[in-house]
């Protein structure tokens, strides 16, 4: 079909009079296709509003891999050189194209990285493609990913530290020539003599912060630890106590100190907070002992309720968890969960995490899921690595101040096993009862019949002697049915 036959006779009317000054019959196809396509050419106006609009494109930083944050800048992009139908920009003007990247890179560290990485001749080339120059870009933004978090914590830590190293020469007397400014030298020394002297008695101003610039322990003056993790401290008390009077602050939660549930439900210390299938905020423990990891239905109803969809899987045979209660509990199916944690470092995230589904609760102080220790050996918990980094610390610890005595009657051991629970003989019996109902032997049945027909096919056989066939002839036709007894009904 002709283009031509595909436009409105009045508007091919108006092209052919005042744009193409010619006679409809006279336009050929190439003209017509010359025409439809160069209103994809941008003109300098065109160009003018891009510059406008991809003033507003910016990376997103909240996506946690380079290629998300990658693909989202560059849907964005088109979005706009579609909206303003000039898709053929990317192959006509690349080094803009890329310049418009460049601007939109965040953040702006990484964007300063990129800029003068570019700026050099070797990566002229690079400049040129789209392509390449998305390929180079997404490595780039790898690495930097990698130590992007890391960066944004010494960022945090970064002001304090600077704080005191403009505080510290505060706290020095200056040393001047003797002459005219021996008197206001003197009055600087003993001004600054004079602060700290006024925090000991009480005052409002901080205390020196000269002591923050070396770390180390308020006890033995080791560098490697803490006082809260010093062998020669006898209690956490007297580390508390050490290290309120070295550092003049009060400690709001004591370092090491150990409580029981006593009955109450409280955020369980040894359970950390946790996003399942990204509905229900609940309480995970990490369990080195267990075998399984245990979920309990209560949450599995909360899921269900906020929408989220279980994947189930059945036990082939029985099984049991044992830890929870004094009986092995019965245990008949499994479930598969996405669970996500927040880390210092940005979010973590496990998938498929397969769990035995328990009807039980779970001991106090435990929250609603037990991860097992193949869990915790994937993410890279070594009692082996723990203890060689703990010699490292230090050869000896004196563990007098960890008391493992409950405050409450009733402690409990996160150490779950599974096993095959052993059956009753009035199980196996009625097991065997219910595997026949079930699964009926259909063998005795089916050769019983065989054999009557088997019966009545040679008696055919016999008839047909009588009627005068011959014996080579009936033994032949005997060996035909036995080899096919099994298509006669």
């Amino acid at each position: 079909m002709p283009l031509s036959a595909c436009i409105e006779q009045g508007t091919m009317v108006r092209i052919c009079g005042f744009e193409l000054f010619k006679d409809e019959k006279d336009v050929t196809e190439s003209e017509w296709r010359d025409y439809f396509l160069s209103a994809r050419v941008p003109d300098h106006t065109a160009y003018k509003t891009l510059d406008r609009e991809v003033k507003s494109l910016c990376m997103d930083t909240s996506l946690l891999d380079a290629e998300s944050r990658l693909s989202r800048l560059m849907a964005d992009f088109y979005e706009i050189v579609d909206r303003l139908n000039m898709e053929n920009v990317v192959q006509d003007e690349p080094k803009k194209v890329v310049g418009y990247l460049v601007d939109a890179l965040r953040p702006p560290a990484f964007k300063a990285a990129v800029k003068d990485q570019l700026g050099r001749q070797a990566h002229k080339p690079t400049k040129s493609n789209i392509q390449t120059f998305l390929k180079w870009l997404r490595k780039e933004l790898e690495g930097f990913m990698r130590f992007e978090a890391h960066i944004a914590v010494h960022q945090q830590s970064g002001p304090a530290t600077r704080g005191t190293q403009m505080q510290t020469p505060s706290t020095q007397p200056k040393r001047n020539h003797p002459g005219a400014n021996t008197a206001r030298t003197a009055e600087k020394r003993g001004t600054a003599q004079q602060k700290p002297a006024k925090s000991r008695t009480g005052g409002s101003d901080a205390p020196p912060k000269l002591e923050k610039q070396i770390r180390k322990c308020f006890k033995c003056g080791d560098q490697a630890h803490g006082v809260f993790q010093c062998p020669d401290v006898a209690s956490p008390g007297e580390a508390k106590e050490l290290y309120e009077k070295s550092t003049g602050r009060k400690v709001v939660k004591p370092v090491l100190s150990m409580t029981s549930s006593t009955g109450h439900e409280v955020g369980p210390s040894s359970a950390i907070p946790c996003e399942v299938m990204g509905v229900t905020e609940t309480w995970i423990t990490p369990d080195s002992a267990a075998d399984v990891s245990v979920v309990t239905t209560k949450l599995l109803k909360a899921l269900s309720d906020g929408g989220a969809w279980l994947n189930y899987l059945e036990i082939a045979d029985h099984a049991a968890v044992t830890g929870i209660g004094d009986q092995p509990v019965t245990v008949k199916n499994k479930v598969k969960l996405n669970l996500r944690f927040s880390t210092p470092g940005g979010p973590l995230i496990l998938r498929n995490v397969i769990c035995w589904v328990t009807d039980q609760r779970l001991p106090l102080g435990v929250g609603e899921l037990l991860l097992s220790k193949w869990i915790m050996q994937k993410l890279g918990y070594s009692p082996e690595k723990l203890l060689a980094v703990a010699q490292q610390v230090s050869e000896e610890w004196d563990m007098i101040d960890v008391d493992d005595g409950p405050t409450s009657k009733v402690t409990s051991v996160l150490a779950y096993g599974m096993e095959k629970p052993e059956r009753t003989a009035e199980e196996k019996e009625l097991e065997e009862d219910e595997d026949r109902a079930c699964f009926p032997d259909f063998a005795n049945d089916i050769d019983a019949e065989c054999e009557q027909i088997r019966a009545i096919l040679l008696e055919k056989v016999d008839e047909a002697r009588r009627f005068g066939a011959s014996e080579a002839f009936a033994k032949e036709l005997e060996s035909i049915i036995i080899h096919h007894i099994d298509v006669f009904p």
